[in-house]
């Protein structure tokens, strides 16, 4: 399907807030005997995700394995707040369009946005050449029209998925072939994420991705019940501090940055108000802390409540791409590698979802391909 000239979050904003729960997304179901995965299918018109932050294809809408459910939707409704917040006597989690994602969700940062001039277009893998509206530094958490979407070609199988993306932008002399291969192994209980990104412009593309990892296991509150660990020792990154990583072309934000709103929020209880993250402020920092090779919660995360921070500790070698968790109550968790070496680890986390982020460098000269793979293996322990 070709997708261009798309304007992302137009009708949202035309038709208010957007309940999630019921709502029938194109998706494909793989199974192998051990684990059942729904995955939702890129569609400009009716797909789950239609707006410029993460990557369209891949999203796992759920995956279970032992009567355990791994991911889903960890908010309510999709409406115009800035980023996430609450609504109602509940506290409803609540989302942007543009964060509104589930599963091992994946974004690469912005390719030449600042060489675009305003009008001019610069790409995001995995959605297309986006245009650049204003003079604004680029900003993942504000829409993009989608100047050219490329073409997908989804492959099904019974137990995988193949989602292709073909780009070419000739106004900037760009391409690319995009590959992405979601695989559950045969008789084990191991699901893998495969993808190739072939250069077929005449510019570098040098960029960063990381996986989300929206994590929402059978809907357990991140607190003391879960074990996270790491096989490096975690050292929290003091707020307001960057670790080294190569800037994605074009010098734009790293990809999981978000650049504060220029005006206050639009709707609900905002935690990311334009004076700063509540996730960083003192009372949120301390409701979780690195143990040595651990990150260990100091409470269960309710109401309002949010953990966000960046870690390092760890070396330039593959063998530190390794996170674990399991929640001890319910005795289920996940093994997350990965065959390329981090350049930068984030985590976020609130109420009703958890996320490790694991970030690679990408390079890829005119004609040749750059690979990556993240491997999850799930696993009960009760």
């Amino acid at each position: 399907m070709r997708l261009s000239k798309v304007f992302c979050a137009i009708a949202l904003v035309a038709l208010g807030a957007v309940a999630v729960h019921g709502q029938n997304f194109p998706s494909h179901v793989i199974k192998n005997g051990e684990i059942t995965a729904r995955i939702y299918l890129p569609d400009a018109k009716t797909g789950f995700y239609r707006s410029t932050r993460f990557d369209w294809s891949g999203a796992i809408a759920s995956l279970q394995y032992k009567g355990h459910d791994y991911y889903g939707h960890w908010f309510t409704k999709i409406t115009d707040i800035y980023d996430f917040g609450y609504e109602g006597p509940n506290d409803d989690v609540i989302a942007a369009e543009f964060t509104a994602m589930v599963g091992p969700a994946e974004e690469f940062g912005a390719i030449g946005y600042n060489d675009a001039k305003p009008g001019g277009v610069f790409v995001k893998p995995g959605i297309g050449a986006l245009r650049r509206a204003d003079d604004t530094a680029y900003n993942h958490s504000k829409p993009y029209e989608i100047a050219n979407g490329g073409k997908w070609d989804v492959k099904r199988g019974s137990d995988s998925i193949t989602f292709t993306q073909t780009l070419a932008e000739p106004s900037i002399d760009f391409g690319y072939v995009y590959t992405k291969v979601i695989r559950l192994t045969k008789g084990q209980p191991q699901m893998t994420i495969e993808h190739l990104l072939k250069n077929t412009g005449t510019k570098p593309i040098v960029t960063n991705v990381y996986d989300h990892n929206f994590m929402t296991l059978d809907k357990q509150p991140p607190g003391p019940d879960y074990d996270i660990s790491f096989p490096f020792q975690l050292q929290r990154i003091q707020r307001g501090a960057r670790p080294a990583q190569a800037a994605p072309a074009g010098g734009a934000a790293p990809a999981g940055v978000p650049q504060p709103p220029a005006g206050p929020p639009q709707a609900g209880r905002n935690p990311n108000p334009p004076n700063g993250s509540r996730c960083g402020q003192p009372q949120m920092q301390a409701l979780a802390n690195p143990q040595g090779n651990r990150l260990v919660y100091t409470k269960v995360l309710e109401g309002v409540e949010c953990f966000q921070t960046s870690f390092t500790g760890f070396g330039s070698g593959v063998s530190d791409h390794e996170i674990r968790i399991e929640n001890r109550k319910v005795g289920a968790g996940v093994r997350i590698t990965g065959d390329r070496p981090m350049s930068r680890f984030g985590y976020w986390s609130i109420r009703s979802v958890m996320a490790v982020e694991p970030y690679i460098d990408i390079s890829v000269d005119p004609g040749k391909e750059f690979t990556w793979k993240w491997t999850y293996d799930y696993f009960v322990s009760k």
